[in-house]
């Protein structure tokens, strides 16, 4: 497989049957027409697998399917994206997932979801193994791969899956990151939002929490955002009632209260970032992951910092945390002491919309593309140079800081995750749209080819180059005037 980036997937598989331009029932009992099916593979593993592959990158899948012929079409078609299927696990008496998803003309969509083997699906179903990743190079010692080499897991989306949750979820990804020093998980939570506000607030807090606290990035919209953050605030309030007190983590009930009233009015159109901000650490980042990062919509994407980043500094790679200190930085710094860690806003690009299934994970699979990427280059050049140290020196001189570094490469991160998405919603569920901006594409390539062979500073150029084309593709656009990130 050579020098091919790979990233890992595990999670949620299905066989989606899609009814295209689709009337809405009636009633239960009633007729309504759509105007094609669509049949494809579903799932987090196959938005990512897909995704992955449109970008040269390659996808190492991680779950559980069942022996019949919904199993053998996944399975058949992740392979059509070039995607690792070694450690899919095939259960005989279990029935593969199935969603039929109705696309409605206003472009909202319905579902009917069939769990069958996502209810079935453990830790170690979706987790990679100590095994090396084929994207390493032979020459490595397999024990110093095993324990420093970079390996990054998109997982999804843990909040549906019964036995894949939770503490022991998130026991096993602390497992697995004691012994990869270099791991970063990124967890999507699709749709975690849906719901009763009590099974809101028991999936949150039962569900989620701990697969948290163990992601580098967490990935969601607007609205799945805004009812985590609810649904902290239900907890606390909760809590505080039980136990007649005035405080808990050290907010006050009545400001809860008078937030949730404001948070209420917000929706993806009219949120500042500053909005999405308070959202993300209130909701998300108080459990104990690095950085959030909240797509709106069209407007585009907010990448948001854990502010307390000495507790956050955990779920970050070990080659990152070695370059921050070595600039003579102590930790990563909290986003309220240096205006490098406040807020990233990237604007989106305008896009014909076909479908926006899907554009979720392209996103997730472009960012995490980047940083598999940095930590890559990293890795080869601590190895060849002797130290992270001097690598770092070797690159920055006096150009630059650590901080201010690793801010804008998140930043291309974010663009990249967004023009990924943009793909995707412009080609549609059978990939027959045409997407614009095929200069982005083939810089994007660059890219993510030359990680194998570039050094830290061609790198970080090529990737900056990226960043300004699309810069320049938004504000050509007109898209300078959307609303800014105060």
């Amino acid at each position: 497989m050579g020098e091919k980036l790979y990233l890992h997937v595990g999670g949620l598989s299905c066989v989606d049957l899609t009814l295209t331009n689709s009337e809405v029932l009636p009633s239960p009992t009633g007729h309504a027409n759509a105007e094609d099916v669509i049949n494809s593979a579903g799932g987090i593993t196959s938005n990512v697998a897909r995704t992955a592959a449109s970008i040269g990158v390659g996808a190492i899948i991680h779950t559980r399917l069942g022996d019949d012929q919904q199993g053998a079409f996944l399975k058949a078609e992740w392979e059509k994206y070039g995607a690792d299927t070694s450690a899919v696990r095939t259960e005989k008496e279990e029935t593969t997932g199935l969603c039929v998803m109705a696309m409605y003309k206003d472009g909202q969509r319905g579902n009917y979801f069939v769990s069958g083997t996502n209810t079935t699906m453990t830790p170690i179903d979706v987790l990679p193994s100590l095994s090396p990743s084929p994207s390493f190079h032979a020459s490595v010692e397999v024990s110093e791969i095993r324990s420093r080499a970079p390996l990054t897991c998109i997982l999804g989306y843990p909040h549906i899956l019964p036995r894949c949750r939770g503490s022991e979820l998130g026991e096993a990804m602390g497992r697995v990151r004691s012994e990869l020093v270099n791991c970063m998980f990124a967890v999507d939570l699709n749709a975690a939002g849906a719901g009763e506000k009590e099974a809101l607030e028991k999936r949150v807090e039962s569900f989620v929490a701990m697969p948290i606290s163990k992601a580098m990035v967490v990935h969601c919209n607007f609205d799945e955002a805004k009812a985590m953050a609810g649904a902290r605030a239900d907890h606390l309030l909760s809590k505080e009632k039980k136990r007649k007190s005035e405080r808990e983590d050290g907010i006050e009930s009545v400001k809860v209260e008078k937030w949730k009233e404001e948070w209420a009015k917000w929706d993806e159109a009219s949120a500042s970032v500053s909005d999405v901000k308070w959202i993300a650490e209130f909701g998300i980042l108080s459990k104990g992951a690095a950085m959030a990062v909240v797509t709106l919509g069209k407007r585009g994407a907010v990448l948001v910092f854990s502010p307390a980043a000495n507790r956050a500094e955990s779920t970050f790679p070990q080659l990152v945390r070695r370059v921050v200190h070595a600039d003579r930085h102590s930790s990563l710094p909290s986003q309220h002491a240096t205006p490098c860690w406040q807020p990233i806003f990237v604007r989106g690009l305008p896009v014909i919309v076909r479908s926006t299934v899907g554009a979720g994970d392209a996103f997730l699979t472009g960012f995490c593309a980047t940083t598999q990427c940095l930590c890559e280059v990293l890795f080869r050049s601590e190895r060849e140079r002797g130290g992270i140290t001097s690598t770092w020196k070797a690159y920055s001189g006096e150009k630059t800081n650590a901080h201010t570094w690793y801010r804008d490469v998140m930043h291309c991160a974010v663009a990249i995750g967004q023009y990924i998405a943009s793909v995707q919603i412009e080609r549609g569920p059978n990939g027959s749209g045409v997407s614009s901006h095929p200069d982005l594409m083939q810089a994007l390539r660059t890219v993510l080819s030359k990680y194998a062979s570039a050094s830290v500073d061609e790198w970080t150029s090529l990737l900056f180059g990226f960043r300004q084309l699309y810069t320049s593709a938004t504000e050509k656009a007109g898209r300078e005037g959307d609303e800014d990130c105060k």
